[in-house]
């Protein structure tokens, strides 16, 4: 069962240890119902949504233009006299397409590692790049042209890494270093947790609880959600650098860091909260 009272009013009027026990705050907080925050306007997500398709439709663009050039030098070759200039279309998706693999080459000078995303464009575009020669050849017989010049060096420079890619080993996988998701799934409630955070946060503050700067007020709030518990129990230095990496992850994760939704309140002195049994030392500034 929730709590009836609101996360500002109990922020207000509770009695805090000093130091501040931060894992105890977000508890708190977690275990209250926030106030709803203004969802977002519809002129606002039409916005949201039209800018991921116009991202997806840019990837789609730059890591597949092989095979665009691939459809536009069989559209040439069977397709007359429409007024389109399929060989100039064709031209400039295999410079795309050479283009691309030029960082590919580049990360693995730097890596000597085998990349999973790599291999797939590389692939992508060799067999592109062989299937429009075949095509050239069939359509006009063997011609010296700026067309076939990109086909050919697209074809050579993704074989060039994907031979490097297949003799490399393989990208080592990532540490996981993202913290696990904690609190409600819904972006919305996330969102109304996070602000509620964010205003008791400023509530402590004005109560003289808590004294950090404006930088790491602002750290703070970027905290992922339901990790304030990391904060206690440490010293100055690791404080600071779970609040430098908080993007990043301050150390390794597993499945242990995960919390079960909803959190057991934290009011009810016989069920033990979430982190329990750490050893805290409160961090008030």
């Amino acid at each position: 069962m929730r709590s009836h009272e609101t996360v500002e009013e109990w922020a207000r009027t509770a009695e805090f240890p000093e130091p501040i026990v931060w894992g105890d705050v977000e508890a708190g907080i977690l275990t209250r119902e926030p106030r709803k925050g203004p969802g977002l306007p519809v002129g606002m997500w039409v916005r949201v949504v039209l800018a991921w398709v116009g991202i997806a439709a840019f990837v789609i663009v730059v890591f597949g233009a092989s095979l665009f050039g691939l459809v536009f030098v069989i559209l040439g070759n069977v397709i007359q006299g429409l007024g389109w200039d399929w060989d100039m279309a064709a031209r400039v998706a295999f410079v795309v397409a050479i283009l691309v693999e030029v960082p590919s080459f580049l990360t693995w000078l730097e890596t000597r590692r085998r990349s999973a995303m790599s291999t797939a464009v590389s692939t992508l575009t060799l067999v592109a790049s062989v299937a429009a020669w075949i095509v050239i050849l069939l359509g006009e017989g063997f011609s010296i042209s700026w067309l076939s010049l990109f086909v050919t060096v697209a074809a050579v420079s993704a074989l060039v890494v994907l031979v490097l890619g297949l003799r490399s080993k393989p990208e080592g996988r990532p540490k996981n270093r993202i913290p696990p998701r904690r609190g409600p799934r819904g972006y919305r409630k996330r969102a109304d947790y996070t602000d509620a955070r964010a205003q008791v946060l400023q509530i402590l503050q004005k109560r003289r609880l808590v004294t950090v700067d404006e930088a790491d007020e602002q750290r703070l709030k970027e905290m992922p959600l339901g990790y304030w518990e990391e904060l206690d129990g440490v010293d100055e230095k690791e404080w600071r650098r779970i609040l430098e990496y908080r993007h990043v992850g301050w150390r390794d994760f597993d499945e242990s860091d995960r919390r079960a939704w909803p959190p057991p309140r934290a009011e009810d002195p016989d069920t033990p909260r979430q982190g329990a049994g750490r050893s805290r030392r409160g961090h008030g500034g």
